[in-house]
């Protein structure tokens, strides 16, 4: 499933509805099929306040900005989440939207289906989706409400109760606990305080304070206008430093919208890893003024293919 922090529904295509004149994708799983559990139940709406729908059902619809959409109906079930868990013991109850139609790229995408990790909670279906973390919590699977991913170029994890630092990159500082940047207000979604930016430990100007916000379910970062102009301005000024050795790819920002890099993979035939030690590190500096929060984003991550001979910044506005 897509781990969305920007949305609050979680939601998988199931095979009965789907069937009964519904529009499901073919995913990396086979199609949840209801009739195989005995703890599933659809909410009814002579019972619950909902949107209600065909044999009493209660609907919910989701739509997201690139124009992908689910319909379904709202449903329960017993989970277990992950693999190592204990049967019978692990097990807890679980709202849930049981889709029959998925459009654009859920209807595409091989992922299954979505799982919302916002509390923002959609007015349709009146409140019945809640996180995850937050289910698992209050019927005393986890000890702490807190989940964590870590994402990494070749895998990673997702993880509930706290996070494992196993497979993290090891620091500099043996033993170096895990910094925590606090969200702008309790209970707020994953807003955090952005104070400024660097581009190889050189201080960007025009960069201002703001608030971010976090969302895994997105593989872009949109700033606004003046932050963009600001990144753009400091790269042409580290290209042009030493145009050998810096930015390895003749800069394209002819297009709006698009800082891009040409790349010649008969100039790199082992691969991009020196194309990508010619840019320079993007440091995001969080928190507030008086904490040393700092993310560094490398030229690795937010460099992507657009095409076989260009590299483009995956900053918009």
């Amino acid at each position: 499933m897509i781990v969305d922090t920007g949305s609050s529904v979680a939601a998988i295509p199931c095979k009965e509805f789907c069937n009964e004149g519904g529009k499901c994708g073919k995913h990396i799983n086979s199609l949840y099929t209801s009739k195989k559990s005995e703890n599933f139940q659809l909410y009814d709406c002579t019972k619950v306040d909902c949107h209600c729908a065909k044999d009493n059902r209660c609907r919910f619809y989701q739509g997201y900005a690139e124009g992908s959409r689910y319909e379904g109906f709202v449903a329960k079930d017993a989970l277990y989440f992950g693999e190592n868990f204990d049967f019978g013991v692990d097990m807890f109850e679980y709202t849930f939207g049981c889709v029959f139609t998925e459009t654009k790229y859920f209807y595409s995408q091989e992922a299954d289906g979505i799982l919302g990790l916002s509390s923002e909670r959609p007015s349709q279906n009146l409140n019945r989706f809640e996180p995850i973390y937050d289910v698992m919590h209050e019927q005393n699977i986890i000890e702490n409400r807190i989940f964590s991913m870590c994402l990494g170029k070749n895998g990673g994890y997702f993880q509930m109760g706290g996070y494992d630092k196993t497979g993290h990159i090891p620091n500099e500082v043996e033993d170096e606990e895990v910094k925590w940047v606090k969200m702008l207000r309790a209970n707020d979604d994953f807003k955090v305080p952005v104070r400024g930016m660097m581009l190889n430990n050189c201080n960007m100007n025009g960069v201002t304070h703001t608030t971010a916000f976090v969302d895994s379910g997105t593989t872009f970062t949109y700033v606004n206008t003046e932050t963009y102009n600001a990144v753009k301005l400091h790269l042409q000024w580290f290209c042009s430093l030493d145009p050998e050795k810096h930015c390895k790819g003749r800069m394209d920002f002819s297009r709006k919208g698009y800082l891009c890099f040409s790349y010649s993979e008969e100039e790199f035939p082992d691969g991009p890893y020196d194309y990508f030690r010619s840019f320079p590190i993007i440091r995001i500096l969080l928190g507030k003024e008086d904490e040393d929060l700092t993310l560094d984003w490398y030229p690795s991550e937010y460099l992507y293919r657009e095409k076989s001979s260009r590299y483009c910044i995956a900053l918009d506005i």
